[in-house]
């Protein structure tokens, strides 16, 4: 992080701070598997990718891995993309998609990118 001090003041102590974040895309590849991942209510993850050249959509496919057996009740996913597009808002290159999903259940949404 950045901080900042007041150097008539330096007894002060910092006077602001800004975060700095660094981000780092997972491989480019043409089909890119996340895995199992457990989430807890609220929960959010984050993941960064790089569109391959020439690309102008893209699947996600999100899968509820659990028996219904164990668990038949439905669970709220919410998949939220924004891709960085120079010199434009980010509502031009965002998406916010719902899936009501039961176990065993698999949903796929294509997405719009631009590369």
């Amino acid at each position: 992080k950045v901080c900042g001090y007041d150097t008539e003041n330096t007894k002060r102590g910092i006077v602001f701070s800004l975060p700095i974040t660094v981000v780092k895309t997972l491989e480019e590849s043409p089909q890119i598997s996340l895995g199992d991942l457990l989430f807890e209510p609220t929960e959010v993850k984050r993941f960064f990718l790089s569109v391959p050249a020439g690309a102008t959509w893209m699947d996600v496919t999100v899968k509820d891995t659990r028996d219904d057996t164990e668990d038949s009740s439905s669970r709220l996913m919410v998949l939220h993309t924004v891709q960085l597009l120079q010199h434009a808002a980010y509502r031009d290159a965002e998406c916010q998609k719902y899936f009501q999903l039961t176990p065993n259940d698999t949903k796929v949404s294509s997405i719009r990118v631009h590369s």
